[in-house]
């Protein structure tokens, strides 16, 4: 088993309260809001997450990608419980 962490750098001047992404945002998307009045707000997902799928960690990063982050997949060497040890 291995265990993927995202490390991300936001693009310069995303943090300006009413940022938003180039792309279009759509219900459900990562760190969209839809508002009373039918608009989208965004907010970045600052939650660092690991993952243990790699599928789930490379939808992330290129989600976060398509919002204009840079980002970098980091997997582990094998993890080992301690059951699994050798006696």
């Amino acid at each position: 088993m291995r265990i993927f962490r995202l490390h991300w750098t936001l693009p310069e001047g995303s943090e300006v309260p009413g940022w938003k992404p180039d792309c279009e945002l759509r219900a459900g998307d990562l760190g969209a809001r839809w508002e009373h009045d039918d608009t989208v707000s965004f907010t970045w997902p600052l939650a660092r997450r690991n993952s243990l799928s790699r599928t789930a960690a490379f939808r992330r990063a290129d989600t976060l990608r398509r919002y204009g982050a840079y980002v970098t997949v980091e997997i582990s060497e094998h993890v080992r419980w301690p059951s699994e040890a050798a006696s």
